[in-house]
């Protein structure tokens, strides 16, 4: 089985983590579905072209982006994919979520008008679906501040 990696995640050591993936996926292959997540979030930040290459062969591209926009310490053209790939995606404007996801990939791209165009599309899907409590929403007005300050502080961005 695969060893403790709470510690590598912590020290940002993410291609031990991978690695350890790895070795595990290849004798329990079950495991697959259920690591894919922590699986896929080490790999962008270890390799980030083979995070890619690994997505397109397994027709994941679309998950490899919308991790990526969630990250905070990619290069920019990291960002740039998630933008491209998830801005055109017919599954980003189904739900209040997913335009969540493409909100962050804006912002983390550094286009903060786009951002906060976005996060306000994201709380009208909120509020017209309804149900949600105030500390579903907290986070979604926290977002639009922080993007309205951005987007005010880099006029034209």
């Amino acid at each position: 089985m695969m060893k403790p990696y709470g510690a590598d995640w912590k020290a940002k050591d993410y291609a031990t983590v991978v690695s350890e993936y790895d070795k595990v996926t290849v004798k329990e292959p079950a495991l697959i579905p259920v690591l894919q997540f922590s699986y896929y979030t080490a790999l962008i930040h270890a390799d980030f072209n083979r995070a890619l290459e690994v997505g397109k062969a397994n027709k994941m591209t679309d998950y490899v982006a919308m991790l990526t926009a969630n990250q905070t310490d990619l290069p920019k053209s990291d960002y740039d994919f998630a933008v491209d790939t998830l801005k055109d995606s017919p599954e980003m404007t189904k739900t209040s979520q997913m335009v969540g996801i493409v909100a962050s990939a804006y912002f983390n791209d550094g286009q903060y008008a786009k951002a906060l165009e976005t996060i306000q599309k994201k709380i009208e899907m909120a509020n017209k679906h309804g149900g949600y409590s105030d500390d579903d929403m907290k986070p979604l007005y926290d977002n639009l501040k922080k993007y309205k300050d951005a987007a005010a502080a880099n006029p034209g961005k």
